[in-house]
């Protein structure tokens, strides 16, 4: 293992059902999408923030977020069935993109509001 893996690490593993997947963090070229869409969340404390928030670019930019990960996490999958594993798991995969490109930062507001985000999608369903 060289200097650079040794920090950029081996992704994380997120539970979906009974099945794990291992996302891999953002590249460089995601940097403008990535903070465009912490400072677009910047202050929202409630499902109702969060949803007042989205345009139709903040749910472009989260939907390319979503698949970069998808595609470069899993390059041997077709990208039609990454779409539909990414639309129906996007709150779990965004909280997790937080994470992994947050990982020096535990105490991010945008990491914590994506958490509270998976959490009240998930008590939705």
């Amino acid at each position: 293992m060289d200097k650079f893996d040794r920090h950029i690490g081996n992704g994380k593993a997120i539970e979906i059902g009974e099945d794990t997947f291992v996302l891999k963090p953002l590249g460089v070229q995601h940097m403008k999408d990535f903070f465009r869409l912490m400072k677009k969340f910047e202050g929202a404390k409630t499902e109702g923030d969060f949803l007042k928030n989205i345009d139709d670019q903040t749910s472009e930019t989260i939907s390319s977020l979503v698949m970069a990960t998808l595609k470069k996490s899993y390059p041997d999958v077709a990208v039609e069935k990454l779409e539909e594993f990414g639309m129906r798991n996007f709150s779990t995969i965004l909280q997790a993109i937080f994470e992994i490109n947050l990982e020096q930062d535990n105490t991010n507001p945008a990491l914590d509001f994506a958490k509270k985000m998976k959490t009240d999608v998930q008590n939705k369903a």
